[in-house]
């Protein structure tokens, strides 16, 4: 983890002048760049005193990207109209060497500084965010907000409708949507009283100050202005801080927005919680005659991270609800179970255990995301990636606070998971007594209390009563086949139907009528869908601008997942028939067509089991 910092650290300082904003061809450094600018790019902009704007852009501003815009297109032979394409916006739709090439051409030609030209208090990524939303083909045909669409949209967020529902029904960007219910909320939600945090802070809320704070003072990351004001000393530590008469001053220095997204609270009130813990450091500092050091080991609190152990617990009570998303969650409930099994007492960063734990497994699962490629893996659910987890949790040392992860191994369990979901379609179609035994073979809400000797005697049993169950039901391959298909198969059409349902509203009532009674007939039919494909295509040839391009895209990806899907039985299907036919060579039949010998085969399962469960 230190080396990809420094990584990060040696990136963001590559991006900085010697001095000053501007580099050696007289642009501003945050002009460079259309990514979100780091801690140590803020703070060089504060150092030489420039401010820079946030919230809405102005009419001014808006004209003057589009000036900015004709005049680079013009200069480079550009055709205006691919203003879009050029902020961003057809990524998805490019292919990879596309979005290279039109990124060389874009560093060529300077094009985000050339868009941010005149834009001294706004960064690149603020401009070029602009930008995309200006020339979004479902901008050209808006119409302006007006007070009917106000009514319709107070209404709607009075009646518990999320952003994306609103944006759906009123027709307009989610990002607008977004800004109104902003808008909507200082309007009529009282302003957080900054007094009311006056209260005794957790533990775990002072150990992430301090920590921050500590940080920030170490020598590599200490701004030179801030070491001006501290004492002369090799190494510093909070209570020094604390002593800074100019306490406003010194904390001007530290990046406390970075703050908000660990603590979950606005950059005020994170101050004036740090405010309280001044005057408990200074008063330690007088009572140890200015020592600062003792003051600082009184002061701080030492909460232990969390173990392995008590994440595994955690996880387990996760299952218990059985979440098929990370977002049906209930973090009420979890917190009251964490209570109840006493899972407390580890630094959750001032939030409640139960929030705490869901953001942590949040960062796993899309760190295992990232790190595993494989074709279908949007069809694991939340409560397969818990297992994974909890899988690869089983395996260390349960007192461990500190630990790393093994990429290599997660892949392997996220495949088995896969192969085990595929045996399980089909061996619910065979024998549902023997989907009752592997639903006790493979309980992952006991997994965790499961010893290695267990799981791999389950293994093997499972397997095993594959075998018998085969044999004894005589069912040809091709029936297999036939369930596994029908299993993806109703799978997709659920997402096809979900998808029509969804996008139903933006029709008009004679529409919404015809595609209502089209869908119930199409979901009536036996073969859906072919018909399903026709009705969303249908569907997509009635919208336009925005909603068009939303829906087509929204559609393509359902099919390729669909064709990836079919790609994967197919090979699991070939492997399958492979080994009927090594199981129909190792048997004898008699003239009745009973199997007289099967031990062969039911022992290469057993080893190939074995093998399985080692590896």
């Amino acid at each position: 983890m230190g080396s990809d910092d420094e990584c990060h650290s040696r990136r963001a300082k590559v991006l900085l002048p010697s001095a000053g904003v501007l580099t050696k061809e007289g642009i501003p450094f945050y002009h460079l760049k259309r990514y979100a600018l780091k801690p140590i790019h803020l703070q060089r902009i504060k150092q030489c005193g420039i401010e820079l704007k946030i919230g809405q852009f102005s009419n001014e501003e808006n004209k003057r990207i589009k000036k900015n815009w004709e005049r680079y297109a013009t200069t480079n032979n550009v055709d205006c109209s691919r203003a879009y394409e050029f902020a961003g916006g057809c990524s998805r739709e490019m292919s990879r060497d596309e979005r290279i090439n039109l990124l060389v051409f874009q560093n060529k030609t300077n094009f985000v500084p050339a868009m941010c030209e005149g834009f001294n208090d706004r960064t690149g990524k603020q401009v070029i965010s602009r930008m995309l939303i200006i020339y979004h083909p479902g901008e050209k045909n808006k119409s302006e907000w007006n007070d009917e669409l106000e009514k319709q949209f107070e209404k709607l967020y009075a009646e518990g409708c999320v952003a994306r529902t609103i944006s759906i029904r009123l027709q307009r960007p989610k990002t607008e949507v977004d800004y109104r219910i902003n808008l909507l909320r200082r309007r009529t939600e009282k302003p957080y009283d900054f007094d009311s945090c006056d209260i005794e802070l957790a533990d775990s809320t002072r150990q992430a100050l301090y920590g921050f704070v500590t940080k920030w003072l170490q020598p590599k990351n200490c701004p030179l202005e801030l070491e001006m004001i501290l004492p002369e000393k090799e190494k510093y530590n909070v209570a020094d801080f604390a002593l800074v008469q100019d306490q406003e001053k010194a904390m001007s220095y530290l990046p406390w927005l970075s703050l908000t997204w660990k603590m979950l609270r606005p950059v005020p009130v994170i101050k004036k919680l740090w405010l309280k813990e001044v005057e408990r450091l200074r008063a330690a500092c007088k009572r140890f005659n200015g020592d600062t050091e003792k003051a600082a080991d009184v002061c701080m609190p030492r909460l232990p991270l969390i173990s392995v152990g008590e994440y595994r617990h955690a996880l387990n009570l996760f299952l218990e609800q059985k979440p098929m998303f990370l977002s049906h969650l209930d973090t009420k409930q979890l917190q009251k179970r964490i209570e109840e099994e006493n899972l407390i007492g580890y630094c959750t960063n001032g939030l409640t255990e139960s929030e705490f734990l869901k953001r942590m497994f949040c960062i796993h699962i899309a760190n295992f995301r990232n790190a595993t490629r494989a074709a279908n893996l949007e069809d694991i659910s939340c409560t397969d990636w818990i297992t994974v987890l909890i899988e690869y949790l089983t395996h260390l040392d349960g007192s461990l606070r500190k630990w790393h992860y093994s990429m290599e191994y997660v892949r392997e369990l996220v495949s088995q998971k896969q192969k085990k979901r595929y045996e399980n379609a089909l061996v619910n179609g065979n024998d549902t007594i023997m989907n009752a035994n592997i639903n006790d073979s493979f309980s992952h809400s006991r997994i965790s209390d499961r010893t290695y000797e267990d799981r791999q005697k389950d293994c093997i049993s499972y397997i095993n009563n594959l075998e018998v169950n085969n044999t004894n039901s005589q069912k040809p391959a091709r029936n297999d086949e036939s369930v596994s298909s029908n299993v993806y198969t109703e799978y997709f059409i659920e997402k096809l139907k979900n998808l029509v349902e969804s996008r139903i509203l933006l029709f008009d009532e004679q529409r919404q009528r015809k595609f209502t009674k089209k869908l119930r007939k199409i979901m009536n039919k036996d073969e859906k869908l072919d018909a399903l494909q026709r009705l969303v295509e249908k569907m997509i040839s009635s919208l336009e601008d925005e909603q068009k391009l939303k829906l087509s895209k929204k559609y393509r990806k359902i099919m390729k997942r669909f064709q990836k899907m079919q790609e994967a039985e197919n090979s699991e299907s070939s492997v399958h028939c492979k080994l009927k036919e090594a199981e129909t060579s190792g048997k004898n039949y008699t003239e009745e067509g009973e199997t007289t010998n099967h031990a062969n085969y039911s022992g290469e399962i057993t080893e190939i089991a074995e093998d399985k469960v080692v590896r």
